[in-house]
């Protein structure tokens, strides 16, 4: 590989989701963590234990 295409390859690898970067934190080649792929933890972030239990009660048994 040249240098030239060095920047092409980097980008393929981000869209093909092999890199990945954060903000201050730098970098990484492999899968993000699924805190990176999801709105989990942002959804954990505004909501309640009564929420958390109603969602379970309606989610749970749909899972058994």
């Amino acid at each position: 590989m040249t240098f030239a295409g060095f920047p092409r390859k980097l980008a393929n690898l981000k869209k093909n989701g092999e890199l990945w970067q954060r903000v201050g934190k730098g970098t990484f080649f492999g899968a993000k963590p699924i805190d990176e792929l999801s709105i989990v933890g942002r959804v954990a972030e505004q909501s309640n234990p009564m929420e958390v239990m109603s969602a379970r009660i309606l989610i749970e048994p749909l899972l058994a």
